[in-house]
C-alpha cells in the first residue's frame, strides 16, 4: 500500500514505522514542520513537503496525524476527492 502521512509528531512517526515494518511504502510525509518531516522522510527513504499544495495525489491512503484542532483545516485544504483519508483523533464532526 502507498501511504502519505500528514503530520510529523509522535503518532505519525510510530504509525509510519509500523507501516514500513509491515512492508508498505510511505510515498510522502507532509508537515508544516519541515525539519521534522525531513527527518522522517530520511528515515523512510521518501520525500517530504511542508505545504499542503505539494501533496502527492497518487497514494492509496492518506493518514492525518495532526493535533485535533488542526484536522478540519488540513482536510479542507488537501482536497482529495475519491481518496481514502483517515485521521488519528478522537471523534470529530465537520462539513466537507
Amino acid at each position: 500500500m502507498n501511504i502519505v502521512i500528514i503530520g510529523s509528531g509522535n503518532v505519525a512517526a510510530v504509525l509510519g514505522r509500523k507501516f514500513v515494518a509491515a512492508g508498505h511504502d510511505i510515498f510522502q510525509i507532509l508537515s508544516r514542520n519541515a525539519s521534522a518531516a525531513s527527518e522522517l522522510a530520511y528515515e523512510w527513504n521518501t520525500e517530504s513537503a511542508n505545504y499542503n499544495s505539494l501533496i502527492n495525489k497518487d497514494a492509496d491512503i492518506y493518514i492525518v496525524a495532526v493535533a485535533d484542532d488542526a484536522i478540519e483545516n488540513v482536510v479542507n485544504d488537501i482536497k482529495l476527492p475519491g481518496k481514502i483519508v483517515a485521521h488519528t483523533a478522537a471523534p470529530l464532526k465537520w462539513k466537507y
